[in-house]
């Protein structure tokens, strides 16, 4: 990968992405203040916010949402659903998906479609070492 040699100006940092183009670490940190400022709307949600009967969501499940979105490389778009959850949706221009439904106990709902080979559905302990690394990689993906 090539490398980029310029003065870094306060608040500018080039980064690469998979395919190469360059953003700034600007736009990168907008676009997760923007998804933490949608989760932190969800709060105020209550019983039937769709103009039917949709649940609100529970404090834990927003919470297990913005801890995740802290440690991951990748900014998803970001839904309240339904049945009071949360859900992260990563998409890419090469028609990778990657669909993380945040539910109560640390849990996720994903599904995942990468090259073109779309991945079982299951459900994630985002508490597990193990499915937290697996998970991680598919999230790069999008990084």
């Amino acid at each position: 990968m090539p490398t980029v040699t310029s003065p870094i100006k306060k608040g500018f940092a080039p980064i690469f992405t998979t395919d190469k183009r360059i953003r700034t670490m600007n736009k990168c940190v907008d676009e997760k203040e923007e998804a933490f400022d949608r989760l932190k709307t969800f709060r105020s949600l209550t019983e039937g916010w769709d103009g039917y009967s949709a649940v609100p969501i529970k404090i834990e499940v927003i919470s297990a949402a913005q801890s995740l979105l802290e440690k991951i490389p990748a900014v998803p778009e970001v839904f309240p659903t339904l049945a009071g959850n949360v859900q992260l949706q990563f998409e890419d221009d090469k028609g990778n998906y990657l669909e993380l439904e945040i539910k109560e106990n640390y849990k996720a709902e994903m599904f995942a479609e990468i090259e073109g080979v779309a991945q079982e559905e299951r459900i994630v302990n985002l508490g597990d070492d193990t499915e937290w690394e697996c998970l991680m990689k598919l999230i790069k993906v999008f990084a």
